[in-house]
């Protein structure tokens, strides 16, 4: 709110001062009124900072050709566009992730797998957390890290990570293939995206599981949590026949919300489209201070800007490639100067479709999402961390 200066017209020097002493209040009375209604929005838009920090580097994490296992992370600096890519790390990087100024790197490698603790200035690695059975996302809580693993042909776990040992001092059996997570309260919740439409609660304490069952089919990712509602992201299934010749059913993917339990849902959104990354990776972004919640269909090159308070897509875009770029992976978003960095995929020389062993892009977008800049990364981009100003 603009607060306007008034001036006096009256023409005796007597009433001047009383006059100005008058309208000096109402300003004063006008800014305090200002100050609460901008305190209120924020609160309506779950905001805890009106300005929200500088983004210091854009962390990526390359994924690598599995195969090849050369996973690698990309460090860019926003201010002075300097690019600075990291050596292969002996391993396909799945995500990264910051906590308490060190950056936990999650490697599936073609044994186990294992968590690298890296600096965050120099990138060099400050331990290792060995024998995590193909870490898939993790999340920290006190003095321990969650680490969902990915079993084929059974059900998954969580692992509890000590931080003070850095070793794996329990695994928890949570439903098929676990992904994304978040925390409210003492609880974890634990997005099963296998088949079927599972989360699985843990209780921290306890380490006692419970099971619930959503209204979507693959539940991929979990965005909210620390008290505020809780949002369940779907990617939809894809049934197959026998030999994988046919496909026999097929559901779109969907977002549900709850609040800050699973016992109040609250409202969903269906989409006309399944949700995926192009690697399999995380398939969205939340944005606390706006409420907004970033989603990505990498098959149709589409993002899906939704506004968690109304429970609406605001805005549907499919990003081209003309540019030679295609498919999404690896997504994040700058609020205090509206930037979106996308990660994007090589077009194959073979066809249409995305390469995997040469380097990806980061493509950088406004508000309108109009492509303000971009940068050569890794291969394989998984996932995109934006580390604050301290």
């Amino acid at each position: 709110m603009n607060v306007h200066r008034y001036k006096s017209h009256a023409v005796k020097a007597l009433y001047q001062a009383r006059i100005h002493r008058f309208w000096w209040g109402v300003s004063q009375l006008l800014v305090l009124l200002a100050t609460a209604l901008t305190l209120s929005s924020c609160d309506l838009l779950r905001s805890d900072d009106e300005n929200p920090p500088l983004v210091s580097r854009v962390i990526v994490a390359n994924g690598g050709n599995f195969s090849d296992q050369n996973g690698s992370i990309t460090s860019f600096d926003p201010s002075s566009r300097i690019v600075d890519q990291l050596p292969a790390m002996s391993g396909f990087l799945q995500g990264i992730a910051g906590h308490e100024g060190k950056l936990y790197a999650l490697l599936n490698t073609f044994s186990v797998g294992r968590i690298d603790v890296l600096d965050t200035e120099s990138f060099g690695i400050t331990a290792q957390i060995n024998n995590v059975v193909a870490p898939r996302s993790i999340v920290f809580a006190s003095e321990s890290a969650y680490v969902t693993n990915f079993v084929f042909g059974s059900s998954g776990h969580v692992a509890v990570i000590s931080l003070e040992s850095g070793s794996v001092i329990r695994t928890i059996e949570v439903g098929s293939n676990p992904e994304g997570m978040i925390i409210s309260g003492t609880m974890l919740y634990v997005a099963n995206s296998g088949a079927g439409n599972t989360i699985s609660i843990i209780d921290m304490g306890t380490n006692d599981v419970d099971t619930r069952s959503v209204a979507c089919d693959a539940p991929r990712d979990l965005f909210g949590g620390d008290g505020n509602d809780i949002i369940v992201a779907c990617t939809g299934k894809t049934v197959y026949n026998d030999d994988f010749s046919e496909i026999i059913e097929q559901t779109n993917g969907s977002v549900l919300f709850f609040g800050a339990s699973l016992d109040v849902f609250k409202g969903r959104i269906d989409l006309d489209v399944q949700l995926g990354s192009t690697n399999g990776t995380g398939i969205g972004t939340y944005i606390d201070s706006t409420g907004e919640l970033y989603l990505v269909d990498g098959t149709t090159n589409t993002i899906f800007r939704v506004d968690t308070i109304t429970q609406r897509i605001t805005r549907e875009v499919q990003l081209d490639s003309a540019s030679g770029l295609t498919g999404i992976s690896g997504i994040a978003y700058d609020d205090q100067d509206e930037r979106l960095y996308v990660g994007r995929f090589p077009i194959s020389s073979a066809g249409p479709f995305p390469d995997f062993t040469t380097s990806g892009t980061v493509e950088i977008y406004d508000r309108n999402f109009e492509v303000s800049d971009s940068f050569l990364a890794g291969i394989s981009i998984s996932q995109i961390l934006l580390l604050e100003e301290k």
